[in-house]
């Protein structure tokens, strides 16, 4: 199953649900509000990446950070 992670990028059919109730036992006591919220975001965007981060704000993808970019 990780090798189909890591290389074909294909998910458990319940991987979100997973995730999700990792983060709640795991991450939401020990750590804050807003660090949770990054880490259900991150599982969202791996899940079902945008197709131009940039556009869709995600988080750590800022034009400068994409050279293959034409600029305007």
């Amino acid at each position: 199953m990780i090798d189909d992670l890591m290389y074909r990028h294909l998910l458990p059919a319940d991987a979100v649900r997973i995730a999700g109730e990792q983060l709640g036992t795991e991450v939401e006591p020990t750590r804050s509000a807003a660090t949770t919220e990054w880490c259900r975001r991150a599982v969202a965007e791996y899940v079902a990446p945008a197709v131009d981060p940039v556009a869709a704000g995600a988080e750590g993808f800022c034009p400068q950070d994409e050279p293959h970019r034409a600029r305007v």
